[in-house]
């Protein structure tokens, strides 16, 4: 749980998170501590108690077949520990090469499955459509996570 100092907000994938996998070098501004297990991620708030989490990071899916956690399965924390709720974690690098094709063959296996992925909604409202397909293209093409992990120098690894 978060219990730093400070005007902040903490993000926590849960256990239930078992396909997120975040690197541990972030964005300036962006704090990772990854520790027996816990994955946490914290930011510093603006002026009006706000923060926006862009985390560089990927799943661990090899293909649309692989598990993937459901809907809200992060916590968020305000300093001292005060649990604001949960979050649903979606990942446009499904497989850890950077945003590329390959993700899009596994969304499209996601999407065809029939089976509910948070990996895979990029709008967040509890369904995997076509307007996140959209999202993703939106991010492909815009070529601001083409080599995932490595594009921070120290590269990053990923926590354990």
């Amino acid at each position: 749980m978060f219990h730093e100092g400070g005007d902040g907000l903490g993000l926590e994938p849960g256990r239930d998170c078992f396909d997120t996998k975040i690197c541990t070098s972030q964005p300036s501004g962006t704090t990772v501590v990854c520790s027996g297990g816990i994955k946490r991620v914290t930011r510093y708030t603006d002026g009006a108690g706000s923060a926006t989490f862009r985390l560089i990071g990927s799943s661990s899916a090899t293909s649309g077949s692989s598990p993937g956690a459901g809907q809200r399965c992060a916590n968020v924390y305000a300093c001292g520990g005060v649990n604001l709720g949960s979050v649903t974690v979606a990942i446009y690098d499904l497989n850890g090469n950077g945003v590329n094709v390959s993700d899009l063959s596994i969304w499209q296996s996601d999407y065809y499955s029939g089976q509910y992925k948070g990996r895979s909604d990029y709008d967040g409202n509890g369904v995997i459509a076509p307007p996140d397909q959209s999202l993703f293209m939106s991010v492909s093409f815009g070529g601001g996570s083409a080599s995932g992990c490595t594009q921070y120098s120290p590269p990053g690894t990923y926590c354990q």
